[in-house]
């Protein structure tokens, strides 16, 4: 993800594969993947449920928008005053995973759902992973 590797249609493109120009969660803007997991408006209904979710208001403000790149995005919100560090990076992780698979299922299933569906979903995930060792996450969710 950070290092831009996820085959989004702008990477598809250039390698002239088949694919859907704009993003599968908004239908607006061209997929690239900074876009799909930050900048879509989809994606930020997330964010500011995690937001709320996390109790780090700050999240999406941190977060800002513009940057050029995923690791910048992944910077500025890892290193969010309101929280600690590494559980917000497993917290981001997690996000970031739930909105790629969401992406996926619309593009190879033609399944949609809500961003309070899938923040329910997220809330979900959250647990298996605290079950099989992502124990830190338990210290932000609860």
């Amino acid at each position: 993800m950070v290092e831009n590797r996820l085959w989004t249609s702008d990477r598809l493109a250039v390698r002239g594969l088949s694919h859907q120009p704009t993003c599968q969660l908004c239908k607006g803007m061209p997929e690239t993947t900074r876009h799909i997991l930050f900048e879509c408006r989809y994606s930020k209904r997330i964010w500011q449920q995690t937001a709320s979710w996390l109790f780090c208001p700050s999240l999406v403000q941190d977060m800002g928008s513009g940057r050029e790149t995923v690791l910048q995005y992944w910077n500025a919100i890892t290193s969010s005053p309101t929280a600690h560090p590494f559980q917000l990076k497993t917290a981001v992780t997690l996000i970031t995973w739930e909105l790629w698979k969401e992406r996926n299922t619309r593009v190879f299933n033609n399944s949609a759902s809500t961003p309070l569906a899938l923040m329910q979903k997220i809330k979900e995930e959250s647990k298996n992973w605290i079950l099989t060792g992502a124990k830190k996450l338990a210290e932000i969710t609860s």
